[in-house]
Order: C-alpha cells, then sequence, then structure tokens
C-alpha cells in the first residue's frame, strides 16, 4: 500500500512537472512570437504604406535566423496577400479568414496573429507559424526521464521496502517530500540527503542529480529569456524610434500633398478660367475674322467693278455716240418716208436693234464710275409682271406670281430695275432648259436677318425662285464678279450687273442654292414714301416749234444728226465741237442781237471744255441761258440732278427725234430756271 502510494505521487510529481515544463515552454514560444510579429509589423509599416513588396520581403528574410519560425505572412487590410516568407522543407499553409488574431495550436505547429497598426489605424497583419516539434521532444526526454527514474525508485523502493520496509520509509518520505517542494515552489537548489542505506543514497543521488540537470536547464532558459527580452526591448525602441520618424515623414508628406492639392486646384481653376477667356476671346476673333473677309469680299468686288467701270464708261459713251448717228437718221428717215413704204419696216426693225443695242450700253453703264440711276417713285409690281413676262416670251418656262396689292412703292431707275429683273429670270430659265415653273414673290419686311443689310429699314423683297440645276457651293462666293460664268455662251457679266445696281439703289442681292435642287435670289430694295407719277403718254411725232439752237458735241456725226432733226422739228442749228467755241459764239450772238434760244451740250469732251465746266461760264455770261445737258455716261449724276448743276434740260444718248424735240420744246417754253 504504501508502496503504490509513492508511486502514485511520483506520477503525480512528474505529472505536474512536466505540465509545469509544457506551460513555461508554450509561454516562451508565444511571447517570442508575439515579439517577433510586433518587430515585423512595425519594421512593415512604411511597406504596406508605399506598397513597398520587396522591402517587406527581404525585412520578412531575415526570420531565416530564427529557426522555430517557419512561415510568416503579411496581409493587407483587405484580406489580400502582400508578402510571405517561408522555410524550405515546411508546408506552406493558408491562415483561415477572417482573422483571429492570438496563438492557436495546429497539431506539430503553433501559429500567431495580430494587427499592424499605425496611428492607432489598422493596416494590416502579420501571421507567423512556428514549429513547435522541439516541445515534443523535450516532453518525450522529459517524461522518458521521469519514467526511468520512477521506474528504477519503485523498483528500488520495492527491493528495499520488503528486506528494510523501516529504514527506507524515512528517506522515501524526505524524497517525496523534496519532489513535493519542487512540484510547489520549483526550487531546484533542494537536496536529497545520501542516508545510511546504499539504495536510497543511490535514489537520492540519482533525484540530485536530475535536480541539477533541471536547475541547469532552469538557469540556461532563464538566460536566454533574458538575452531575448533585452533584444526585443532594443529592437523595439529602434523600431518604436523609427517608426516616429516614419510617422513625421508620413505627416509632412500628407501637408505637402494636402498643399499639393490645393496649389493643384488653384491651377485648375485658374486654367479654366484661362480658358473660358481664350475661348471667347477665339469666338470673338473668329467673328471678326469672318466679319473682315466678308468685307474685303465686298472690297474686291467694288474694285473689280470700279476697275471695269472706267473701261465700260468709256465704250459706252462712245458706243452711244454711234448709236445717237445710227438711231438718229432712222428715226429722221421714218419721218420722210411714208407707213406703205417697203423701208418703213426695215427702218422699224433697225430701230428696234438699236434701242436693243442701247439697252446693251446700259449694263456697261452700270459699272461706269460714279454712275447713279435717274430715280423716280415706281410701283413696282406691275414693273415685275411686264420684265418677267419679256423675258420669258417664247420659252417652255411659266412664271408664278405672288405678289400683294398693298405692296410699298419705291423710288428707283425704271430700265434698271427691269434689267435685273430680266437678268434673274434669264437665269432662272436657263437652269431649266425642260422647262418648269419660276416663282416670283414680293413683300413689305422691315425686320431682316444678320446677313441681310439695313435691319430695321424698311424694304421690299423681291425673291426669284427656280428648281433649275443649283450652282456648286464653290461658285456661290464668285457669282457676282464681272465676267465670272459657268455657261458656255454666258458673258458673266448679268449677275455682277444686278449686283452693281442694287447696291447703287442702296439695296442687297443676296442668294441660296444647292446643286440639283435651284437656286433662290432675294433682291432687298428701300421702299419710299413718295407718290407714284403717272405715265405721260406723249405723241410720237416730233414737237415742232422755232428758233435758234446751238449744239455742242466733239463727234461730228453726233452733231449732224442733231441738227438735221432739229431742222426738220423747225430751229434754226448751228454746232461747234468744244465748249470754249461755243462760249464765244453764244457770246457774240448776244452782242449781235442773234441770241441763241437754247443749247445742247455734250458732258464731256475728251481733251477739251465740256458742258460741266462750260455751264459755269455761260451763266456768268447770262444767268437766263438755256442749256440742255446731254451725253452718253445717262448715269453720270449730273444727268440725274442736271437742275443742280444750272442746266435747263437734260437728253441721254443715243436719242430719237421726238426725244430730242419734245425736250428742246419743254425747255424753251417754260423759260430759264432758277440759279437759287
Amino acid at each position: 500500500m504504501n508502496l503504490l502510494s509513492i508511486g502514485a505521487a511520483f506520477a503525480l510529481i512528474a505529472a505536474v512537472l512536466v505540465v509545469s515544463e509544457v506551460y513555461e515552454y508554450k509561454k516562451h514560444i508565444v511571447d517570442s512570437l508575439a515579439t517577433e510579429a510586433k518587430i515585423l509589423g512595425t519594421n512593415n509599416t512604411a511597406s504596406i504604406v508605399f506598397s513597398d513588396q520587396r522591402t517587406a520581403e527581404e525585412i520578412l528574410s531575415s526570420l531565416e535566423d530564427v529557426p522555430t519560425v517557419v512561415q510568416a505572412d503579411i496581409y493587407t487590410k483587405d484580406g489580400e496577400l502582400f508578402a510571405r516568407y517561408s522555410r524550405k522543407g515546411h508546408a506552406v499553409v493558408n491562415p483561415q479568414m477572417p482573422f483571429v488574431y492570438g496563438n492557436h495550436f495546429e497539431g506539430m505547429y503553433m501559429s500567431f496573429s495580430e494587427p499592424i497598426l499605425m496611428s492607432g489605424e489598422t493596416i494590416g497583419t502579420i501571421y507567423l507559424r512556428s514549429d513547435i516539434k522541439e516541445l515534443y521532444l523535450r516532453i518525450l526526454a522529459f517524461l522518458t526521464l521521469l519514467l526511468f527514474m520512477g521506474v528504477v525508485s519503485i523498483a528500488i523502493a520495492s527491493y528495499l521496502f520488503s528486506r528494510l520496509q523501516k529504514s527506507i520509509t524515512g528517506p522515501v518520505f524526505d524524497l517525496a517530500e523534496a519532489m513535493q517542494r519542487v512540484s510547489d515552489h520549483k526550487d531546484y537548489s533542494i537536496k536529497i540527503p545520501a542516508g545510511n542505506i546504499e539504495e536510497i543514497a543511490t535514489l537520492a543521488e540519482g533525484f540530485n542529480q536530475m535536480l541539477e540537470q533541471i536547475k541547469k536547464w532552469d538557469h540556461e532558459l532563464t538566460l536566454h529569456r533574458r538575452g531575448l527580452e533585452e533584444l526585443i526591448a532594443m529592437r523595439t525602441s529602434q523600431w518604436e524610434e523609427a517608426n516616429r520618424k516614419l510617422e513625421a515623414e508620413l505627416s509632412e508628406r500628407k501637408k505637402a500633398e494636402e498643399q499639393l492639392q490645393r496649389y493643384r486646384e488653384d491651377l485648375e481653376k485658374l486654367v479654366e478660367e484661362r480658358t473660358a477667356q481664350l475661348k471667347n476671346t477665339n469666338d470673338e476673333l473668329q467673328h471678326q475674322i469672318i466679319e473682315r473677309e466678308r468685307m474685303e469680299d465686298e472690297l474686291l468686288r467694288a474694285r473689280k467693278l470700279e476697275s471695269l467701270g472706267i473701261l465700260a464708261g468709256g465704250i459706252a459713251h462712245d458706243f452711244n455716240n454711234l448709236l445717237t448717228a445710227i438711231l438718229g437718221n432712222i428715226s429722221l428717215a421714218k419721218v420722210y418716208s411714208k407707213p406703205e413704204d417697203k423701208l418703213t419696216p426695215r427702218l422699224e426693225t433697225a430701230e428696234r436693234a438699236s434701242l436693243r443695242a442701247r439697252d446693251l450700253t446700259q449694263q456697261l453703264l452700270t459699272f461706269s464710275k460714279g454712275g447713279m440711276p435717274v430715280k423716280k417713285v415706281l410701283p413696282i409690281g406691275g414693273l415685275i409682271r411686264e420684265s418677267t413676262g419679256f423675258a420669258l416670251r417664247g420659252s417652255n418656262v411659266r412664271c408664278e406670281f405672288r405678289i400683294p396689292e398693298d405692296l410699298w412703292p419705291v423710288e428707283a431707275d425704271e430700265g434698271q430695275i427691269s434689267q435685273v429683273v430680266h437678268n434673274l429670270i434669264l437665269n432662272a430659265q436657263q437652269a431649266m432648259p425642260k422647262g418648269g415653273i419660276v416663282r416670283v414673290s414680293c413683300e413689305n419686311c422691315t425686320v431682316v436677318s444678320k446677313e441681310d443689310p439695313g435691319a430695321g429699314t424698311m424694304f421690299i423683297r423681291i425673291t426669284i425662285e427656280d428648281h433649275g440645276i443649283g450652282i456648286p457651293k464653290e461658285h456661290l462666293h464668285n457669282i457676282f464678279d464681272p465676267y465670272f460664268t459657268t455657261k458656255q455662251k454666258g458673258s458673266g457679266l448679268g449677275l455682277a450687273t444686278c449686283y452693281s445696281i442694287v447696291k447703287k439703289h442702296g439695296g442687297n442681292i443676296t442668294v441660296e442654292s444647292e446643286s440639283g435642287k435651284g437656286t433662290r435670289f432675294h433682291v432687298y430694295l428701300p421702299a419710299s414714301g413718295g407718290q407714284i407719277a403717272g405715265r405721260n403718254h406723249d405723241d410720237e411725232l416730233p414737237f415742232m416749234g422755232s428758233g435758234r439752237i446751238l449744239v455742242m458735241d466733239d463727234e461730228e456725226l453726233v452733231r449732224e444728226v442733231a441738227g438735221e432733226m432739229l431742222n426738220r422739228s423747225g430751229y434754226e442749228v448751228v454746232g461747234v465741237p468744244d465748249g470754249k467755241d461755243a462760249i464765244t459764239l453764244f457770246k457774240e450772238a448776244k452782242e449781235t442781237g442773234k441770241a441763241f434760244d437754247a443749247i445742247i451740250m455734250d458732258l464731256t469732251v475728251p481733251g477739251g471744255m465740256g458742258g460741266k465746266e462750260a455751264i459755269q461760264k455761260l451763266l456768268e455770261v447770262d444767268p437766263a441761258v438755256k442749256v440742255i445737258v446731254s451725253s452718253g455716261y445717262s448715269n453720270d449724276p449730273i444727268m440725274a440732278n442736271y437742275m443742280e448743276y444750272g442746266f435747263a434740260g437734260v437728253v441721254a444718248k443715243p436719242y430719237m427725234i421726238r426725244t430730242l424735240s419734245r425736250e428742246v420744246h419743254r425747255v424753251i417754253r417754260n423759260g430759264s430756271i432758277s440759279n437759287s
């Protein structure tokens, strides 16, 4: 019974020692892993913040010097693997997610995990896995030693107990008491007295040796723990200092980033404002460029017309002088002939041809420099219908009109406006070779678009629209240029004439066209508040009269035909080629009592004095002089406003006998004009 009690006590003591040893070793491992985890977590704070995986792996590789650690992982705060270290010969395992922080035993291994903190905020997790095989080996060795010692002790005790029960009970109890003290106080310095019995002495000696070995192990463990604690303290101090520096650097960097962000926002705001300013400036510049290009186009077109006008005016003047001779002689021939004569139809045909030639000179005169229309208030609707009907006569094109009865009148040159309508209608007809419909509409307008002139001014708008071949887009820019044409038989003067006439009337002409879909012209003419004058249906025959007439013209043919027509009308005629001659002859006639009743003077005389200069000198000689101005420049401002320059009448070349005789009769009958 006592022997069993001793064995039980020895087993209990052995169990206590084993449990104590296991507890202490586990605590040592846990502390070691916690320390390593703290050091590694602190060291890798910067690596996680700056995503420096390479540096993190280099830091983890320092565990190569810690043989018990077989695996070390660093995870981001999202649970993604950031860096890993694994020791060769050991399988790599993935920890269970989500992390349960602390230590966990997994067979022959123990794992430990804890969060990585920076400024109190979790930025990741450190995971360590340690091999605890040494623990089991030490437990096994310890158990083997205890078992051996127990078996030996029990064997010896049994033997001695059987022989010397009384002599060994005391030492055994001493041994049990010593083991109890070792178990309770971990006092390995206790020595068991050997006693008088050899077996007891041997047992005591063995027990003392065991205690000595345990004491040695405990001392080594204590030294190792102290060294580890000192190393941990040193490393912790170093990494805390490094962490403080890192936090300070991160704080400075954060401030710098915030400052940079403010600078960036200010710069973006400034760039946005400057961009808006540049856009507004660019839009304004584009508008100015477009407006300047438009003005340059207008100026170029005007210069082209001006250059052409110099040539056209000269040609028209000379041609009108010739036509004056031709048309005047034809009209004289018609006066001398009888209606039943075979010559009469031929004369009428020649007269019509001459009149058509006169219309051609009107196109040239439109370009004359300074040429102004001879205006009067017109009912424009009737003029448009008449000109359109004449242009479409005999063609396969018909016209649809939309002209309101309350259309405002205009103050215009009847012949020139008729020519504009005629040219535009002919263009529409030629654009529809297979026939079709031309639409002509008129309307009153006071508000027009930005592209149209005189916003807010009273205008009438004439729209002529066809459905023909249209005008290519690339040609729209040039259609009003002189001599520009896409027609094989076109002269290029039609639209240029229209443009010049409308501009001189203070209006504008625009075009809209698309190839294959037709063309639409808009003509804007200023409306007039004046009264429409009635038509004067004069007799076709010449006006007969009497008196002396002085004709001044540099063209002998004109002087001859004008003299003949005036002679036929009952007048006595004298002709001179220059203004100076006219002044001299007028003075002589006045002094001799044979004064002239009227003077017909050519407006311009190349290389000599024309009517414009001569009229002033004649008025100085006789303020009551009656002078009729005549010129091939029928669009000259003097022709339109002759009374302002001192003339009593006007007759444009070419003229027929009835026109000339009527004006001479009117001037002589009405008497002199006022020079006021």
